[in-house]
């Protein structure tokens, strides 16, 4: 994970405002293992750990959580892996969290990610201005979600 966040398309990706650290990056592990209202997932391709799914900031009142995702393996992004692994994560948090609804900010320019939000269907609920700072310049991000009815109506073939 520490390799994935020194890459710098990943260190865009999840925001971070400083260079990574091999301490900070088993801080967060630890912090994720240790705090009840996240909850990681690892995406796997082949038995190898490619990436990250993650969800928290969850309210547990409201039922809702925020994901953020990374493939950190460049070798497998495009193949699908990030949109299985959405979803397995998506699963847990309706089914086994009983969350009432899912949200997440993305850079309008990630055509990538859009992509396979949409498929997921998630929505746009709004358009938060220049929010983040990518590269010294502002770009606007989409808040977007998804409601436990509308996931239950996708096809379980997306986890293939």
């Amino acid at each position: 994970m520490y390799r994935w966040v020194c890459d710098p398309v990943i260190a865009v990706a999840i925001g971070l405002r400083r260079g990574p650290t091999l301490e900070y990056t088993l801080k967060w592990i630890q912090r994720s293992i240790d705090d009840p209202l996240i909850t990681a997932y690892a995406l796997l391709l082949n038995q190898s750990h490619v990436g990250n799914a993650v969800l928290d900031k969850t309210d547990t009142y409201l039922k809702t959580s925020r994901l953020s995702v990374y493939v950190g393996d460049p070798s497998v992004r495009g193949t699908g892996v990030g949109l299985t692994g959405i979803y397995h994560a998506l699963v847990d948090g309706f089914r086994k969290y009983d969350l009432h609804k899912v949200w997440l900010t993305v850079d309008v320019n990630n055509q990538a990610a859009l992509k396979t939000y949409a498929k997921l269907h998630f929505k746009v609920e709004g358009v938060l201005r220049e929010e983040f700072l990518i590269h010294g310049h502002r770009s606007d991000a989409y808040y977007m979600g998804l409601l436990r009815k509308e996931f239950e109506q996708l096809s379980p073939a997306l986890a293939d």
